[in-house]
């Protein structure tokens, strides 16, 4: 009952975005998910009008790097928690582990990428 209870609790959580993917990054929850070399990157943004771009990539050790760029159009957007991905894969290269780093607007990390996810297969 008490781990139903928990997971209960975080839901709401996860619905709205607020969950931190790695401590010390605020911007838009981040959920990574590697399968046959291909990294499939869920955003979950907190209204309308974001996009994620790759901004550059490397692959060591058998992880891929993956740079990203958040951004807002800055119009106004409404306040429905809208879901984007992006998807990356480079053919020839082989990768079991992702790491995500984020630039995000409207975040405490505008101009820096830092931390933000990281999944394996």
């Amino acid at each position: 009952m008490i781990r139903l209870c928990g997971c209960l609790l975080l839901l709401p959580l996860t619905i709205a975005g607020c969950v931190k993917s790695i401590p010390g990054y605020d911007g838009p929850a981040v959920d990574v998910v590697v399968a046959d070399d291909t990294a499939d990157v869920s955003f979950m943004f907190p209204s309308s009008g974001w996009s994620a771009s790759i901004d550059r990539w490397k692959i060591e050790n058998n992880t891929a790097m993956v740079w990203i760029n958040v951004t807002h159009d800055g119009g106004m957007s409404s306040q429905v928690m809208t879901p984007g991905k992006v998807v990356f894969n480079q053919p020839g290269k082989s990768f079991a582990c992702c790491e995500v780093f984020v630039k995000a607007a409207r975040s405490s990390h505008p101009t820096d990428h830092v931390p933000a996810g990281e999944g394996c297969e």
